[in-house]
């Protein structure tokens, strides 16, 4: 995952949960070579629960691959909670900008 570190042993290990962290993001990855995903809601609340247990807590997030083609998925209070912090290279903001109010 690009920007991301790949963790050691993901899922093996309680220690070891997920399988990317990205900034303050812990990532769920999957891919598939069909066009379509199932995701269930129990399986992205316990993608949530890992992520927050991951000292020092992190949000969850999912990366999906459908075909190649690649989503992020994350709660949509994450989303608003970034907006705005990202500029267009992918870079997060940790100070809020001021000068543009």
């Amino acid at each position: 995952m690009p920007g991301g570190s790949k963790q050691v042993n993901s899922g093996r290990h309680w220690n070891s949960r997920r399988d990317n962290k990205l900034n303050e993001f812990l990532i769920e990855t999957r891919d598939t070579d069909n066009d379509s995903y199932p995701l269930s809601k129990k399986e992205f609340q316990q993608v949530v629960i890992d992520a927050l247990r991951e000292p020092p807590g992190y949000l969850g997030g999912m990366r999906i691959s459908l075909q190649g083609y690649p989503l992020i998925v994350m709660r949509e209070k994450d989303y608003l909670a970034f907006k705005g912090r990202i500029d267009a290279h992918g870079n997060i903001e940790t100070e809020p900008d001021d000068s543009l109010s």
